[in-house]
């Protein structure tokens, strides 16, 4: 036994604190890293003179920034909505990432990986919980069992992962995997501000659950019907441009169907009345010309006899000039009046297809 012992070799010693988190990772012949946690997160950590920071924003995995010596570097993150890191961008340009379903992936220069946790630097496990689990993408299983299994939480499988279920659950304290839409309103909420409408609708197909919680968040405008724009803003929030408006919750809200209805109807009375004022103007200068009761016909009669019986007569032609140009010009507004009651109604009547499909 003592022979056995004597030909072991440790290639890395992990060291915990008081609170039992991973204190630091000493590998054979390298500097040891020393992690630091902010609310429970990883936040900097230290490999002698390298430093490497974690930015986030509201819970939102950002950047890394990497300091070694007096040479620093800023590595941009693009990740899903699980904060997997699938694209690193640096001075040096793009890096991206592909990941198997349960986390494995190339050695990489980012030290964040698959949802956003840290990679053992030896054996490319994941620490998960600040270093409760190991839990190990190869495998697809973790490395030791669950404490709160088989009887509590963790279920009676206590080697597995997010329940099989690692593309739509995430397990970030080794304990108690998390489904997506298990995820408090408030921290769904910040994960859809980083998304585009389009992605956040795409989530709607996961499950018929996170289809409910998305629906639950998407936020339903108000719409003011003394606002000339009022259409095109339902035009932008049935084409999913308006950040945490989402077209589908639209299309099932009645309220929003209702309000639309109203303003429908207020833009089409405003066109109308428009068109019949200028039907007025026109009608005035033709009776004020031909006489009460005329028409256009008899109003052009009226014109072209004047300009016959005063021919010698520069100043009252010029009048009669006048006279037609007015009713020429009130004639061109009221036509292009028509021409924009015609297309609102077209518009209405797509919009109303679309918020009924």
């Amino acid at each position: 036994m003592s022979t056995l012992a004597s030909t072991m070799t440790a290639y890395c010693q992990y060291r915990y604190d008081a609170l039992d988190r991973l204190a630091s990772t000493a590998i054979e012949a390298q500097a040891p890293v020393w992690p630091f946690y902010q609310r429970s997160r990883l936040s900097v950590e230290i490999q002698g003179a390298l430093h490497r920071r974690v930015v986030r924003v509201q819970d939102r995995l950002l950047a890394e920034q990497h300091v070694d010596g007096s040479v620093g570097q800023v590595v941009l993150l693009g990740t899903d909505v699980q904060d997997s890191v699938l694209q690193a961008l640096d001075g040096h340009g793009s890096q991206p990432f592909g990941y198997s379903p349960y986390g494995h992936r190339p050695p990489a220069n980012t030290f964040l990986g698959f949802n956003g946790e840290r990679p053992d630097p030896l054996t490319g496990h994941y620490w998960l919980g600040n270093g409760y689990r190991a839990f190990n993408p190869v495998l697809m299983r973790f490395n030791q069992p669950d404490s709160l299994s088989p009887f509590g939480r963790g279920g009676l499988n206590a080697y597995a992962y997010c329940l099989g279920n690692p593309v739509n659950r995430r397990d970030p304290e080794g304990h108690v995997s998390l489904a997506l839409y298990d995820l408090p309103d408030v921290v769904l909420s910040n994960i859809f501000k980083s998304l585009s409408m389009s992605d956040v609708s795409n989530l709607r197909y996961v499950s018929v659950r996170l289809n409910d919680r998305v629906m639950g968040l998407s936020k339903i405008p108000d719409l003011d019907i003394n606002n000339s724009g009022a259409l095109a803003q339902v035009k932008r929030h049935l084409q999913g441009w308006t950040h945490n408006v989402l077209p589908h919750a639209l299309r099932r809200h009645d309220g929003y169907k209702a309000a639309f209805e109203r303003l429908a109807q207020h833009r089409k009375t405003e066109a109308a009345l428009k068109v019949r004022n200028a039907e007025a103007r026109m009608q005035s200068i033709i009776e004020r010309v031909a006489g009460k009761g005329a028409d256009v016909l008899k109003f052009d009669r009226y014109i072209q006899d004047a300009m016959q019986i005063n021919a010698g007569s520069p100043g009252t032609l010029g009048d009669i000039a006048a006279v037609k140009k007015t009713y020429n010009d009130s004639f061109s507004e009221h036509y292009q009046l028509r021409v924009a009651q015609e297309n609102l109604k077209s518009d209405i009547r797509a919009i109303r297809f679309n918020l009924n499909r």
